[in-house]
Parts: structure tokens; sequence; C-alpha cells
């Protein structure tokens, strides 16, 4: 393998860890000929997906919040400005709000419920959106599901 190769794939792994995107490639295995040929690239989509675009959310002031609400945010670290980048968004993290101040966020070691002033530290952008149609008992059982997977 080619050095070239080698840091076409190790580009393309950490793409992937950095978006989560699917990824198709048009090409499944270069032709020993393009090994060589830097100027032959492959085929990669990138796709983004996002269920905010005319679903009835809205945003809410902090004094507002409730049980369920999600809060969008991101921070200047290298993994939210990689997300950022590659899906064109302005947030590369949700989390939701249990009440009394309470976030529940999913981590790389699981959920963890902060503070809503933690959070906020740690972030440079956020916000919070109601759907609308959400019932005080799913508020209720998703409050209890974040505190059981704590």
């Amino acid at each position: 393998m080619t050095a070239h190769l080698l840091r076409s794939g190790l580009l393309t792994f950490a793409l992937l860890l950095l978006t989560a995107c699917t990824l198709d490639v048009g090409r499944s295995s270069p032709s020993t000929s393009a090994a060589d040929d830097h100027s032959s690239s492959w085929a990669v989509t990138l796709q983004r997906q996002s269920s905010i675009a005319g679903s009835g959310l809205r945003e809410i002031a902090e004094s507002d919040l409730r049980s369920g609400d999600l809060l969008f945010s991101s921070s200047l670290g290298v993994t939210s400005l990689g997300i950022r980048a590659f899906s064109a968004s302005s947030v590369s993290h949700v989390a939701l709000y249990v009440g009394e101040g309470q976030v529940a966020e999913a981590t790389g070691a699981g959920v963890q419920v902060i503070t809503l002033q933690q959070a906020l530290a740690h972030s440079d952008k956020l916000f919070a959106l109601r759907v609308p149609d959400l019932t005080p008992d799913q508020a209720t059982a998703m409050k209890s599901f974040a505190w059981q997977v704590k």
C-alpha cells in the first residue's frame, strides 16, 4: 500500500469518527495504476439528515425550560468544530433538560447528568427547543430514563 493510499484511508476513517455520517464510496478499491495516480480521487458522498426543519419545534427562553426540552449546543473543541464543519450545522451536540436545573447528555462513557450552568459553561452556543406535542407523561418517562442510565 502506498503512502498516499494510507493517508487517504486514515483521513476517511477520521472523517467517519468526527462526523458520524454515512459514506458512499464510489469505487470500492483502486486499481494498481490508480494507486500511483494522485490525480484520481475516491468519490465520497457525505449524507446529512435533519428532522428539525418543518417539525414544529419552537425556541424557548431559559426561564421557561421544562423537562423534555432539547438543548442544542456547540463548543470550540476540535470534535465540535469537525462535526459542524462536515455537517454544515451550527450545533454539534443535543442534550435533554430533565428539570430542576439539570441536563442529561450522552458522552463516550454513557449518560451524565450535569447542571444547566455546567452545560452553559462548556458551550459557546446553547439554545433550547420544545417539541409542541410532548406530553407530561412522555417528559417524565424521558427524565426517569436519563436518571436510570446515568
